[in-house]
């Protein structure tokens, strides 16, 4: 994965697949996947060859309530 130049998101090397919605990724090697954040939400998906596998949510940040309400 790579930053794009000046525009936001992320896209593999091979510029095969884009990701413009992606605010932060980082690649979980241990279980093979990459954790993103987009939307509010931390995200994970299986890492295959040439594709993601099923993106899964692991945290809906904006589905929190607040402390004080």
């Amino acid at each position: 994965m790579r930053k794009n130049g000046h525009s936001a998101g992320y896209e593999l090397r091979h510029g095969t697949l884009t990701f413009p919605e992606w605010e932060w990724e980082e690649r979980d090697a241990e279980r093979r996947r990459l954790v993103c954040a987009e939307d509010g939400c931390l995200r994970a998906a299986k890492l295959g060859t040439h594709k993601l596998g099923t993106v899964r949510t692991l945290h809906d940040f904006d589905s929190q309530s607040s402390p004080n309400g």
